[in-house]
């Protein structure tokens, strides 16, 4: 749910677009002032609401496993989110345009996280999409909390992590893999803004 949580920011940079280049032409701030600027004023308030959110599901539902690592996947997952979302927005001309574009990419990511097909069934040529994909970090670094101290045996003999090959991860780790993502997509965001002109 979380990574799609920035799609509604696609109209958002499309809204300000003239005013920011007016701005930027004028001198007044860098395309790397607006980034921040833009990071700070979605993703602290994502922070905020998803505490809260997270807080309400963990206790809810009573689920096993670390709640700084429940909470820190959300927070990975939103900076991913926020990131390729924002960079989509600064590098097309038009909402319609990003939204063709960010919605299957990001609903790629749910094909090939690991879950719907686990890593050793994916046929070799789409394992290397899993590797490049932020949700399947994000999905390792639950599975291993949620179900490390109490693993289900779905088979005989297989319990459920090494049903979907997650047997060996490190749920920190792997918060820390899916992190990495988030300044690739900053970067092209500064560099859409940078060099990118509609």
């Amino acid at each position: 749910m979380s990574a799609l949580v920035a799609v509604p920011l696609l109209p958002v940079i499309a809204m300000e677009r003239a005013a920011t280049y007016r701005e930027m032409y004028d001198g007044l701030y860098s395309p790397g002032a607006y980034v921040i600027y833009k990071l700070v004023e979605e993703f602290v308030p994502q922070l905020v609401s998803g505490l809260v959110y997270c807080l309400v599901f963990y206790y809810t539902i009573a689920l096993n496993g670390s709640f700084a690592v429940f909470w820190l996947v959300y927070v990975a997952t939103t900076g991913v989110s926020m990131g390729c979302t924002l960079a989509a927005a600064a590098a097309t001309p038009d909402p319609p345009v990003a939204g063709s574009i960010i919605l299957p990419y990001m609903a790629s990511w749910s094909f090939f996280n690991g879950n719907l097909i686990p890593f050793k069934s994916m046929p070799a040529y789409w394992q290397w999409y899993n590797i490049i994909d932020p949700l399947r970090y994000s999905f390792g670094a639950m599975m291993s909390n949620q179900f490390s101290s109490e693993e289900p045996e779905i088979l005989p003999g297989i319990n459920l992590l090494q049903f979907y090959g997650l047997e060996n991860v490190n749920a920190w780790a792997w918060i820390g893999f899916e992190t990495l993502f988030i300044p690739i997509f900053i970067f092209l965001f500064w560099a859409a803004m940078r060099w990118i002109r509609f």
